[in-house]
């Protein structure tokens, strides 16, 4: 993916670009020197729809009608989809958003349990 469609992407959400940097940890400079850029990170993607709350398909499921090919970043692998895949991007959408909240409730249970441990002492 572009800079440029990603852009296009971020223009999208509703957000400003000062919120988007924001939520991202980076600089409204950083981020648009990532719109500048001819090729995208996956990570800088993993970072959108983990703090963001956008979807993998929210940034490859229109690039599906430009190209036969397309990468989705999942974990720390990017994987090839053909056009016949983009449906099943929906299902690996909601498993991640998914493992995503179990992870979230298990450091607060965590955190429970390191604050009774503490006290305890």
């Amino acid at each position: 993916m572009t800079g440029k469609d990603f852009k296009n992407v971020l223009i999208k959400s509703g957000m400003t670009m000062t919120d988007i940097a924001g939520k991202l940890g980076m600089s409204t400079q950083a981020l648009n020197s990532i719109f500048n850029g001819s090729d995208v990170r996956s990570g800088i993607i993993e970072k959108c729809v983990d703090k963001l709350g956008m979807s993998y398909s929210d940034f490859y499921h229109g690039m599906a009608s430009m190209h036969d090919n397309y990468g989705a970043a999942f974990g720390s692998q990017v994987e090839t989809i053909n056009n016949s895949d983009c449906k099943d991007i929906g299902l690996v959408d909601r498993s991640s958003k998914q493992l995503t909240k179990a992870q979230e409730q298990i450091d607060r249970l965590l955190g429970i349990i390191e604050r009774m441990t503490n006290k305890d002492k």
